[in-house]
């Protein structure tokens, strides 16, 4: 079959009525308008029940067409958005990079663009998008119209804002902390390093990641390290190991404090290693203990009995040696009989 137009007219043909007719063929004409009626509609369908916004906007920028995703978006009737231009209810903040797009697309230099931006909905509140926009052309090329993609991606924006947050939370204690942190596994292979001072690493941060101890500390100091983190498997802590490390400007002690962490079944086993600076501590140890050398020699030189004694325990902490030759007896029967000094006294000096 084919489509066929008939045209009929009324004359007057040798003095009788008569009719004429015309017959055209439409058959193409006929299947083009119908395809193109076909495609409007599918389209029609799937803008309207698109689950995310769609919409047309002339080349100054008003809504011609809109969805209802879109419509749910920003919390605008069909009829109301219409009213509005997108530049209306663009976050000022946004606009500008919106339209310099815009620009771009209208002079030909770029086919289509997307971009994150903030719609302001008729409420008040802010909504982030993701936008996508095409120009459509005529069959000469000329612009007619744009076409918008508009993806809801607020609460993905929320989730990376307050992760965003929770981050910088996270390192500002880190960085209030005076301790080096590290995630090592038994072999020890660096998985992450925190600093709040670079200068204490024998190498920068992200060199460590995928080395082990033994790659970067010196022999004795990674075999402290090791015996460290066998401890902490065995008993799931480890604390006391302390190293010194030649570091750029000079020589460093530190102490480890190693925890096993929790890691799926499938898992090589990790740790949590806490290393702090304990220079300053090592420096006054060996300082009091070369004073406490120092009096001990200057006790034991002359010939006058030293007694450090700790009245609240009544007990002797030092004797010097004089008080074998003074007394006759050593300073171990001191310690050993707290009393002793008293049957020394002369009875009128007690």
């Amino acid at each position: 079959w084919r489509w066929i137009q008939v045209a009929t007219r009324s004359i007057i043909l040798g003095g009788e009525p008569a009719v004429l007719g015309m017959l055209l063929d439409i058959h193409d004409r006929q299947l083009a308008e119908d395809a193109l009626r076909i495609s409007e509609e599918r389209f029609r369908s799937a803008f309207d029940s698109s689950g995310i916004g769609m919409g047309l906007t002339s080349l100054d920028g008003h809504w011609l067409q809109v969805n209802p995703s879109l419509c749910r978006i920003v919390g605008y009737t069909a009829d109301a958005l219409c009213q509005r231009t997108f530049m209306e209810i663009t976050h000022p903040d946004d606009l500008a990079s919106d339209l310099l797009r815009m620009d771009d697309l209208l002079a030909g230099s770029i086919r289509h663009f997307s971009m994150e931006k903030r719609y302001v909905r008729q409420d008040g509140e802010s909504v982030w998008v993701n936008l996508t926009v095409a120009l459509v052309r005529s069959a000469d090329g000329s612009p007619l119209y744009t076409v918008a993609q508009i993806e809801d991606i607020d609460r993905r924006k929320k989730l990376e804002n307050e992760l965003r947050e929770s981050q910088a939370r996270q390192k500002a204690t880190l960085d209030a902390l005076p301790d080096l942190l590290f995630e090592v596994d038994l072999e020890g292979v660096y998985h992450y390093c925190h600093s709040p001072r670079a200068d204490l690493l024998l190498q920068p941060a992200p060199d460590l990641i995928g080395k082990s101890l033994s790659d970067v500390f010196p022999p004795d100091a990674a075999r402290i390290a090791f015996t460290a983190l066998h401890d902490a498997l065995l008993h799931g802590y480890s604390a006391g190991q302390q190293m010194r490390l030649e570091l750029a400007h000079g020589p460093e002690w530190f102490e480890l404090s190693i925890t096993h962490k929790d890691t799926p079944p499938n898992q090589s086993p990790r740790f949590i290693v806490l290393s702090r600076q304990i220079t300053d501590r090592i420096q006054a140890l060996n300082s009091l203990r070369a004073s406490e050398e120092l009096m001990r020699q200057m006790a034991e030189s002359v010939s006058q009995v030293f007694l450090l004694v700790d009245l609240q325990q009544q007990r002797y902490l030092y004797v010097s040696p004089a008080v074998d030759r003074v007394f006759g007896f050593g300073a171990e029967a001191l310690y050993a009989d707290q009393r002793i000094w008293h049957r020394l006294v002369h009875p009128q000096d007690v």
